[in-house]
């Protein structure tokens, strides 16, 4: 005999799927329609060159109570809402200019929304909507619209189906700032193939991110999230190894080499999510 549902828990149910509906609505993102003439990060990198430390650390306070430096960050903005390599191909001929578009979106929104919100500790405690509160991050990097060329997405879909999917180069990854300590340091770059290798071999020789000790290789947890973009169909310890490899200098490039040898373990260190803010002064307004 089949059993049927009680009408009381169907009727729970969809009252409770409504009412989650309800609250994971997004408003419509706003934003300004503006002809642009070209594409230009100039003005950004000098905003980054301002305020980005080479330690990795941001002065998002300063940023903050700078009106001029704020309506900077919000003209670029708007201009990354009207203009990408989508509806605007001529402006962005080759494959260096889309990723650097691409790049320059990501870094640039993330510390819109820094901004926006600031003062702020940690990215993953924004909440915007009901399933906010139980993931992490989700508030921030799903749930926050932005804007590209005209069309609304996220910073989520921005990383994972944009500069993953479509550039398949490892290397952004160590071009992105997720605006947290353990992330990838905010620089001022335009993103050119030196960029992204200079980029690629600081990350790899910070002790911080990859260092061999107590016979195994202790990595930052990007290398474990974003495993098989490093590695490709061989997922295997070895081929993580090698990538590290390619750009190593010693005395990392040896241990390394050790390692490998003798197959030590990979294991991944805990990631620091608190905000790369520059700690403020005293005396700072």
């Amino acid at each position: 005999m089949t059993k049927t549902v009680p009408l009381t828990l169907v009727v729970i149910f969809v009252v409770f799927a409504g009412i989650i509906f309800w609250f994971e609505r997004q408003p419509p993102v706003k934003w300004t329609r503006k002809e642009f003439k070209g594409y230009s990060d100039n003005r950004f990198i000098a905003l980054l060159q301002k305020y980005a430390g080479d330690d990795g650390k941001v002065d998002y306070h300063a940023w903050k109570n700078n009106r001029d430096d704020v309506a900077a960050l919000e003209d670029f903005s708007t201009q990354l809402a009207n203009v990408s390599p989508e509806n605007h191909p001529e402006w962005f001929p080759d494959s260096t200019t889309r990723r650097a578009y691409w790049i320059q979106a990501y870094n640039a929104l993330v510390v819109r929304g820094v901004l926006n919100r600031w003062p702020l500790k940690n990215l993953r405690k924004v909440k915007r909507s009901a399933t906010s509160f139980l993931i992490p991050g989700k508030g921030f990097f799903y749930d926050s619209p932005i804007v590209l060329g005209g069309r609304t997405t996220n910073l989520y879909d921005l990383e994972n189906k944009i500069l993953r999917e479509r550039l398949q180069d490892a290397r952004i990854h160590f071009a992105l700032n997720c605006a947290s300590g353990s992330c990838p340091p905010l620089r001022a770059r335009t993103w050119s193939e030196e960029d992204l290798d200079t980029a690629s071999r600081d990350f790899v020789n910070d002790s911080k991110n990859v260092r061999v000790e107590n016979n195994a290789v202790w990595l930052s947890r990007i290398f474990e999230w974003y495993r098989e973009d490093f590695t490709g169909e061989n997922n295997s310890p070895e081929a993580l190894i090698d990538y590290l490899l390619g750009y190593a200098v010693e005395p990392l490039e040896a241990s390394l080499q050790t390692a490998r040898r003798k197959k030590w373990p990979l294991k991944f260190v805990a990631y620091d999510w608190e905000i790369n803010a520059r700690a403020v002064q005293p005396n700072q307004p």
